[in-house]
């Protein structure tokens, strides 16, 4: 007769077996009277004690003031009913086998270790972790409903849920007030129809559809400064100051040959001593203390989408798209929107160059060098005259004109993260498919994890109420040390 989740409880004397009961709404909005229920189902318990919690309160008085339907009656009764229990809060509802009392106990707090598997802007996942809470100090605890999903739910966080039996139900109470909502609807649907209509799905970074986003991302951590002091000492260990600067002798060479040794000069040897093979360290130093900050820029963020199509009749203008976050985030749109907007085709492979160490100073050593008239046949100098001036070879280039169907980011790319970035659309077309709309998640600081939410919000000149969408994100931070990859760098690193 009672649908139940999970398997029932130890066998114990009845006379010393209490039921905890957290009743949803719908024993109040949609049952017969608790008195006049079969609660024989329940047998097995001494006692019965049904408890209204926080959320079925606030969902109860939310209700009673919504017109004049029955569940606005049924609510507003309760709520009476409710009334009448004060001071003690408690009401007898059955005398015996087993006895059944009504508690209104408001004060109870949900579980906030729940918080990543249940909605907390839901009255159900408020309902399931205020039992669960409870639970933990009081054995046979279960939840009372008749929703389905509530009961799925329950048994996800491992919380007993009994299913309230269908005889219990109110039959149903057609009438002509129901009769004029339904073609009040048909009226509206038809009016809907001269309107856009947006629906919104979310996908999380594998493509699969979600109502929740759990990443994981890589943070580097600094190399410690007694390490990166050891680093430098190796660098110096394998590229030595140099000594040895090549002949020094500075006498004339004869000056009938073609080709002549210059030795190395006393300044010269001055500024690679001084200047260029301390600067050389001071720059590596400076790169290894860094190195995890180069590595992380290289790092690929946590990415989510949204999929958003317009269903309705009617293109929708002046369309915004607003992404933001809640919580410890950030935001900014995908690196291929950066990378399609900045390339340049030709341009250098910098992320190689960024993540090897300089080279030490070549020392001077002398250098050979062509007589005078040697140079006047080898080294000709070239004569630039009358270059025209650079202005005359600028071309003025003109941005092209905007798509009014597509969406563009307004003010531009962002320059850095934010809690939020925005597009615009002139018309957005109807029928026109799913519109892929993405974005990274980012940190301000380092933290362990980070928990918020990334929302998004579509408004348009002919969209009456903004469409919403709010998807619960957790991100768990794995900490990365980078000693290893610089040890690496300063090994394989060749000569200058």
């Amino acid at each position: 007769m009672v649908g139940r989740t999970r398997a029932g409880v130890a066998s114990e004397p009845a006379a010393e077996k209490v039921l905890y009961l957290f009743c949803d709404a719908n024993l109040f909005l949609q049952c017969k009277p608790p008195q006049d229920l079969d609660w024989s189902g329940w047998s097995d318990y001494a006692v019965i004690r049904l408890i209204v919690s926080d959320p079925v309160l606030r969902e109860i008085d939310a209700l009673k003031n919504k017109g004049n339907d029955r569940q606005s009656r049924r609510a507003r009764a309760a709520s009476a009913a409710f009334r009448k229990m004060l001071p003690s809060g408690t009401k007898d509802v059955r005398a015996s086998d087993p006895t059944v009392t009504l508690h209104v106990e408001p004060q109870h707090r949900r579980d906030e270790e729940l918080r990543d598997q249940l909605d907390y802007g839901e009255r159900d996942d408020q309902l399931i972790g205020t039992a669960y809470e409870f639970g933990r100090s009081h054995a046979d605890v279960r939840l009372l409903t008749h929703d389905t999903t509530a009961l799925f739910l329950a048994g996800s966080v491992g919380l007993d849920a009994d299913a309230i039996p269908n005889e219990w139900l109110l039959p149903p109470e057609p009438d002509g007030r129901d009769r004029q909502i339904s073609s009040l609807k048909e009226q509206l649907g038809r009016l809907m129809q001269d309107r856009p209509a947006f629906a919104v799905q979310f996908e999380d970074g594998a493509g699969k559809e979600a109502k929740r986003y759990h990443a994981t991302f890589d943070l580097f951590t600094p190399i410690p400064p007694d390490e990166v002091a050891r680093l430098i000492d190796r660098l110096k260990e394998r590229f030595p100051i140099a000594t040895d600067f090549g002949p020094l002798d500075s006498a004339e060479q004869p000056s009938d040959r073609a080709v002549f040794f210059v030795p190395a000069t006393e300044k010269e040897i001055a500024d690679y001593r001084d200047d260029a093979y301390p600067a050389w360290l001071a720059c590596c130093e400076q790169f290894l203390s860094a190195f995890h900050k180069r590595l992380q820029a290289r790092e690929t963020a946590p990415e989510f989408t949204f999929l958003v199509e317009n269903q309705g009749m009617r293109p929708a203008k002046d369309c915004l798209v607003t992404i933001e976050s809640e919580g410890p985030l950030l935001l900014m749109p995908p690196r291929s929107d950066y990378d399609d907007e900045d390339s340049q085709e030709g341009e250098p492979d910098a992320l190689a160059e960024r993540h090897t160490l300089p080279g030490p100073p070549s020392p001077p050593r002398g250098h050979w060098r062509f007589a005078d008239v040697v140079r006047g046949i080898v080294e000709p100098i070239v004569e630039f005259q009358n270059f025209p001036d650079i202005d005359d070879l600028l071309t003025p280039v003109h941005a092209p004109p905007r798509d009014p169907n597509s969406l563009y980011y307004k003010g531009g790319l962002p320059e850095a993260p934010a809690a939020e970035f925005t597009l615009e659309c002139q018309q957005w077309r109807h029928a026109d498919g799913w519109l892929p709309l993405a974005g990274e998640l980012h940190f301000p600081s380092e933290p362990e994890d980070a928990k918020g939410a990334v929302v998004i919000r579509l408004q348009a000149e002919n969209l009456p109420v903004p469409h919403e969408k709010r998807i619960p994100v957790r991100v768990d931070v794995r900490h990365r040390s980078v000693l290893e990859h610089a040890r690496e760098l300063v090994e394989l690193l060749p000569p200058g």
